[in-house]
């Protein structure tokens, strides 16, 4: 409640608007009511299908940023490709995964269980903040992925290079546009040229999204 939200079953989520209660500087509850906004949750399984096996290189999976606008589908898109990694395509053999679900969007955790299909080999740290939950997915759970949605401060990105140089690909989300539009932001430019070896743009089309996957070099 104090970050504005609850998650319910079935991986919908209700957000409120109201009076914040804040002690010590730090919001720690919501009063008075003024509003309610419910965030449907919808799978769409498959819209990785052809995105999956750009992603494999000489038998492992890469470490891959997806960027497009807000609501552009970066969230659906990463959570369809835990979900075919975690269970196995024909390029690879099932992988083991972490997702730190920071915001429970992803996996839509209500009371221990996924509501939405992110794949059989797959462990959820929900709510954990980003950065730390990365560095404890690295250390206690052994994957061979590490997901995150949003990353959005030079934490999260310190994290992700920490993990890449422990040998763990990464599968993160960023808002953009453009890859030259990335460029422009040091901190997200530094971490594409150290961690990431594929990019993965989102853009909307008079037929709907398109997807694009560039190489980085």
């Amino acid at each position: 409640m104090r970050q504005g939200y609850v998650s319910v079953e079935g991986g919908f989520r209700i957000g409120f608007c109201g009076t914040g209660v804040i002690k010590a500087g730090e919001i720690c509850n919501v009063k008075d009511f003024s509003s309610a906004v419910i965030r449907i949750a919808r799978e769409r399984k498959g819209i990785a299908d052809n995105i999956c096996p750009q992603l494999v290189d000489n038998g492992r999976v890469v470490s891959t940023l997806i960027v497009s606008p807000p609501a552009g589908g970066k969230t659906t898109l990463l959570r369809d490709m835990v979900r075919q990694f975690s269970n196995g395509i024909s390029e690879i053999q099932p992988q083991r995964i972490t997702l730190v679900d920071a915001r429970g969007e992803v996996a839509a955790v209500h009371f221990g269980v996924p509501q939405l299909d992110v794949g059989r080999h797959t462990d959820v740290l929900d709510g954990y903040p980003k950065e730390q939950g990365m560095m404890i997915g690295v250390r206690t759970m052994n994957p061979q992925i590490l997901a995150v949605d949003e990353i959005t401060n030079p934490l999260d990105l310190e994290a992700m290079v920490q993990g890449a140089y422990c040998g763990v690909s990464l599968f993160a989300t960023v808002h953009g546009t453009t890859m030259a539009e990335l460029a422009h932001n040091p901190y997200i430019e530094v971490c594409w040229r150290v961690v990431f070896q594929r990019v993965v743009t989102i853009s909307c089309g008079n037929s709907g999204r398109i997807y694009k996957v560039e190489v980085m070099a």
